[in-house]
């Protein structure tokens, strides 16, 4: 059974994502869809969170994995592990290495 994550107010900055006010009750993993855009370096994603609204609240680490490529621009579907249970609205990060671009968020 896939569990839909309602995105809620996303906002892009340089090679991070970020979506605000997200219920990620019971959801053990979050799946994403990635493209290389080349010659950056190795292209990664980290996700992290913290409660939802909390501005002076510090980010804490979901997940991170590496991305893998057949070449520039080629869409990658990966999947983190939600290393923790999380309740309730919560604000979540996703960092970008490399060449990494976010498509598409899931859970």
């Amino acid at each position: 059974m896939r569990t839909r994550v309602d995105l809620g107010g996303r906002r892009v900055v340089k090679n991070k994502a970020r979506y605000d006010g997200l219920d990620l009750s019971g959801v053990t993993a979050l799946t994403l869809e990635v493209a290389d855009r080349g010659g950056l370096g190795r292209p990664g994603v980290a996700l992290a969170w913290r409660a939802a609204g909390d501005e002076r609240a510090p980010w804490r680490l979901l997940g991170s994995v590496p991305v893998v490529s057949e070449g520039k621009y080629d869409l990658s579907t990966v999947q983190v592990a939600v290393a923790e249970p999380v309740t309730g609205p919560v604000d979540l990060r996703v960092m970008l290495t490399g060449g990494a671009r976010l498509a598409s968020l899931r859970g």
